[in-house]
């Protein structure tokens, strides 16, 4: 009689477990499916709008473009809402609720997407952090500090501390931002590495250590580091050299293809200049001191350069990571503008001349 209830047990419980994982099973590719759907819909109407405003005749034709996709973004958002809703925690929903609070910038519908990632998508908010911190927008910082506050998940909330800061910390280094804008922003994104840097393990904040470092004495702001070596002829070079300038310092290499391509303008805007308080000088990274002087002669760069070698000790105190990088000091030696190129960088270093009392100058 044992055996018989057994048996009986088995065969009931079995179709059981199926009849949950089946369901199951058909939610999540129901949901993808229908996530796949939506996105290519709003792709395909994007690239359309994209199309017309490229071929757009005048600027009133390009921002009723802008404006009608400023509103598709928003109705998209609202359909990716409502299928976050219909398909609760799974990842078309998740994928479907990060859209949200990036598309719709703001109102009901941001709000309603960040609180059912807080609730249901803990596990996946420390990557999407991740990504949140590379985007300057309102959206992005919204989300971000409200996830820092509200969310129960300690690796999330350190991301996003993380993130917040990066993000702060590219805004404070826009040419766009006042320089008083600029200290508060970077004095605020320093005071969140330092949070992240005391509350994780030193494997995993290395980074973050480097962003504090580069902020706290190469923050805008703040007076650039001397530099002392030598240039392309061996000849000894210092920063202190050029104060009472306005110093635009390019870190270049003759391998570095985009590092060339702003030579041009660059020889352009030192002729335009000539016999104003006003020098470019570069800190080079070619391998060998006689490639930086043939790059020299062959490119007409009439400017000097810190000959710096593959790892030199300049480009490791000014935490290169990315090249070229620029940073443009006013007369006083203080780093005003980091990352800028072409005509904005025409328009900062103009705006610095005219803080340089008369007279100053090499």
């Amino acid at each position: 009689m044992s055996r018989m209830v057994v048996w009986i047990l088995v065969v009931v419980v079995v179709p059981t477990v199926r009849a949950c994982e089946e369901p199951r099973a058909q939610k999540q590719s129901s949901a993808e499916g229908q996530f796949q759907s939506l996105n290519g819909e709003f792709e395909k109407e994007q690239a359309k709008l994209v199309k017309a405003r490229r071929a757009a005749q005048n600027e009133e034709e390009r921002q009723k473009i802008k404006k009608a996709m400023q509103e598709s973004r928003l109705a998209f958002a609202n359909r990716f809402l409502r299928l976050a809703e219909q398909f609760p925690k799974t990842q078309a929903a998740f994928d479907s609720l990060t859209f949200v609070v990036l598309a719709a910038s703001q109102g009901a519908d941001q709000d309603k997407a960040l609180e059912l990632l807080l609730a249901d998508h803990s596990q996946n908010l420390a990557s999407f952090c991740q990504s949140l911190g590379t985007l300057d927008s309102p959206a992005a910082e919204k989300v971000l500090r409200a996830i820092q506050e509200k969310t129960s998940d300690s690796k999330a909330r350190a991301q996003a501390t993380l993130g917040l800061g990066r993000l702060l910390k590219a805004r404070s280094e826009s040419a766009d931002a006042k320089l008083g804008d600029a200290e508060k922003l970077g004095q605020e994104a320093e005071s969140l590495f330092r949070k992240f840097v005391d509350e994780s393990d030193k494997d995993s904040n290395e980074d973050a250590r480097a962003d504090l470092y580069e902020l706290h004495n190469l923050g805008i702001g703040k007076k650039a580091p001397e530099i002392v070596g030598t240039d392309s002829d061996g000849k000894k070079l210092n920063l202190s050299d050029y104060r009472g300038n306005v110093v635009v310092i390019h870190f270049w290499a003759t391998w570095c293809s985009a590092c060339m391509a702003m030579v041009p303008h660059e020889r352009l805007l030192v002729k335009r200049l000539e016999g104003k308080p006003f020098a470019v000088v570069g800190v080079n990274l070619d391998e060998k001191r006689e490639t930086l002087k043939k790059s020299e002669a062959r490119h007409k760069i009439t400017w000097r350069s810190w000959f710096d070698g593959a790892e030199g000790p300049i480009t490791k105190e000014w935490k290169i990571r990315t090249m070229p990088t620029v940073y443009v000091l006013d007369a006083k030696g203080v780093i005003r503008y980091k990352g800028i190129e072409g005509e904005i960088l025409d328009a900062a270093v103009e705006k610095l001349l005219k803080e340089v009392p008369s007279g100053k100058g090499q």
